[in-house]
């Protein structure tokens, strides 16, 4: 019991010892200021200041532009003669690829995707109401 009380004592001295020394040693360091933010365009720079340091050396930097090329508006024929050269599929999927593009599938759509007409919009209003939860259940 005693030899137990003893270790315990030397360890306390021992760790103020040791936390005295590392306050000695310590440098005090700058603390990190916050700029003042008064825009957003403001707060935009100095996240893009943060996040991306400028790196000054003696090379200039070149980026490497990708060249964006409009993609071939395919016509009906010439996506259904590339369907029937490609080796890789089955007459199946031949098939049934061709006959989604006669059929004039989902895929390629001029339609708007959205439409806020008032008929719509109030369409859209009765079905929320009519899939949510009961208001007793909300």
């Amino acid at each position: 019991m005693e030899t137990g009380v003893i270790l315990f004592i030397i360890g306390i001295i021992f760790s103020v010892f040791q936390s005295m020394s590392e306050k000695k040693h310590k440098t005090k360091e700058k603390p990190v200021s916050t700029p003042q933010i008064r825009t957003l365009d403001d707060f935009k720079r100095n996240v893009i200041e943060r996040t991306h340091p400028v790196v000054e050396s003696s090379q200039p930097v070149i980026q490497a532009q990708a060249e964006k090329r409009p993609r071939p508006d395919k016509s009906k024929e010439a996506r259904m003669q590339a369907i029937m050269a490609d080796t890789h599929l089955s007459e199946k999927q031949k098939a049934q690829r061709i006959s989604s593009i006669t059929e004039g599938d989902l895929t390629v759509s001029s339609e708007p995707l959205l439409d806020f007409s008032k008929h719509h919009l109030v369409q859209g209003i009765v079905l929320s109401e009519v899939l949510a939860p009961p208001k007793s259940r909300r």
